[in-house]
């Protein structure tokens, strides 16, 4: 610590006092926090490279559902209709 002597301390704190209390005026005086309208801050529950991702996410489980649902629906719906026709016939 500078000062161990406790007394020379309060010899430079009355020898300096005009000093910091100048300084601390001047720091007062300024702004703290300048808010600029120009650019506002991003809001961060919206972040657009967030949710493009988890759009493109979405319509590719979409796209994959109806190639799924088409490709079952020509695969199975043949023999669907032919076991519904043959049930029908044999009634």
């Amino acid at each position: 610590m500078p000062y161990k002597n406790p007394e020379r301390k309060r010899q430079w704190e009355r020898d300096h006092r005009e000093q910091r209390n100048a300084r601390r005026r001047k720091m007062a005086l300024q702004p703290r926090f300048v808010e600029n309208s120009q650019n506002p801050a991003p809001d961060p529950y919206f972040q657009v490279g967030d949710h493009l991702w988890t759009i493109a996410a979405g319509v590719a489980v979409i796209l994959m559902v109806i190639a799924i649902a088409f490709i079952a629906s020509r695969s199975y719906g043949s023999d669907f209709v032919s076991d519904s026709q043959a049930r029908d016939d044999g009634s």
